[in-house]
């Protein structure tokens, strides 16, 4: 994880590992939800629906849902 503080605004990059860790995931991003800026690499959105220890097709929808 990369969190800056550029001119007053807080980004934070993240490579979310294809969401292979989703709930410690959305603990980080719900308790970080006050950063201006998420930059998040390996993120899946598709219709076919997969998870498990690999990675989350609907990754992309759940941290939609996560940030509001």
């Amino acid at each position: 994880m990369v969190s800056l503080l550029f001119m007053g605004m807080k980004v934070i990059s993240l490579n979310v590992w294809g969401g292979t860790e989703f709930s410690a995931l959305m603990d980080f991003v719900r308790s970080h939800e006050s950063a201006e800026v998420f930059c998040f690499q390996e993120v899946f959105s598709s219709s076919y629906h997969r998870e498990d220890k690999e990675y989350r097709t609907n990754l992309f929808q759940g941290l939609c849902n996560a940030l509001g």
